[in-house]
């Protein structure tokens, strides 16, 4: 039986790197005890005077770090009420800044966590625009999830009840698809400004940590070469990798083909040019839909959200790479990432 509750609290500890406006994470104890788990970039830069900006702020009590960094704030109603699900002030203001944010609770309450956005008011010449797409893309994802929690809570309870009921797995798939489809939304609304990079990423662990985490039935990987050390965003990396695999996976074989389980993913260096590629032996994609593949909304099969390539290159593109689909040697289909000078190969 899959636990529904094995990647809790993974999620809230790295969720407010999500996001360019600032963040903090917070996680409940079972005393009822809230503590901030880390906060992103942007909360750091407004560090109050005395206050450490290299910190995470990990285990920090969250009510005593809300009444430091924030005006006229009481941080002990703040935590009482992400404890219980109440509601919580409309709007705050840093001690660094003249501007109020507008305060959002992301991510489960009760015995859980989330994090807390502080989301930047538009400017008094942008109030008749449109909604900036990380903002909308935010709004989004904290409209859909917080149902989406509840959800998840009750179907814990029923599997608890019922665990050989196949029904509650099926609800289960679903509720993992549902926020896949929010963390695609959330991927596209975010663009570069969302990458955190580092050196030295090996790019074959991380396609290896990508294959476990997604579904790939009796699917087989072989990595023919050891693929390049770069200079990359890890997370962003293992989201483009799994959404590659992910979409040889589903897309892999023909409506009436039976045999995707035996379908093989190849992954290796670029021959000519610095980069990788991932190759599988499906039916491909015909060579006149092949840029298409790459615009948001474009799916080849009724199940699927035409999001998954677009996030592949969305990625790729902010790590200064080049992406592109050609047949691979099988006839299936093949993805190859290019880097350039700025986001070259480290080895």
């Amino acid at each position: 039986m899959t636990d529904p509750d094995r990647s809790d609290e993974a999620r809230v500890r790295v969720a407010p790197a999500d996001h360019s406006d600032p963040a903090v994470g917070f996680i409940v104890g079972s005393d009822g005890d809230v503590r901030a788990t880390a906060a992103n970039e942007a909360f750091l830069a407004l560090a109050p005077n005395g206050t450490q900006p290299a910190s995470t702020h990990a285990e920090e009590p969250l009510a005593g770090m809300l009444e430091t960094w924030l005006t006229d704030t009481d941080g002990q109603a703040v935590t009482a009420a992400l404890v219980a699900g109440d509601t919580l002030p409309e709007t705050v203001q840093f001690e660094a800044e003249s501007e109020r944010r507008r305060l959002c609770r992301i991510g489960p309450t009760g015995n859980g966590g989330g994090h807390l956005l502080f989301v930047a008011p538009p400017a008094p010449d942008e109030e008749q625009s449109p909604v900036a797409p990380e903002a909308l893309g935010q709004a989004v994802s904290h409209d859909l999830r917080n149902p989406l929690d509840v959800a998840r809570a009750h179907l814990r309870a029923s599997m608890d009840a019922h665990p050989h009921d196949d029904h509650l797995e099926t609800v289960l798939a679903s509720h993992d698809r549902m926020e896949q489809i929010i963390d695609d939304v959330l991927t596209l609304a975010r663009g570069e400004r969302a990458l955190e990079t580092e050196t030295g990423v090996d790019l074959t662990e991380v396609l290896t940590d990508a294959w476990e985490s997604v579904a790939t039935a009796d699917a087989s990987l072989t990595v023919t070469e050891t693929l390049p050390t770069t200079t990359a965003d890890r997370r962003r990396t293992e989201r483009l990798f799994e959404n590659l695999l992910r979409n040889s996976v589903e897309h892999g074989a023909a409506d009436d083909d039976t045999t995707a389980a035996n379908l093989t993913v190849n992954a290796g260096r670029l021959n000519d040019d610095p980069g990788f590629y991932l190759a599988d032996d499906g039916v491909g994609v015909p060579a006149d839909e092949r840029e298409a593949v790459f615009t948001a909304g474009y799916s080849g099969t009724d199940q699927g959200t035409g999001l998954g390539l677009a996030i592949v290159e969305r990625i790729a593109v902010a790590h200064g790479w080049e992406v592109s689909l050609a047949e691979s040697a099988s006839g299936g289909a093949r993805i190859d990432v290019r880097f350039n000078d700025e986001g070259g190969a480290d080895a």
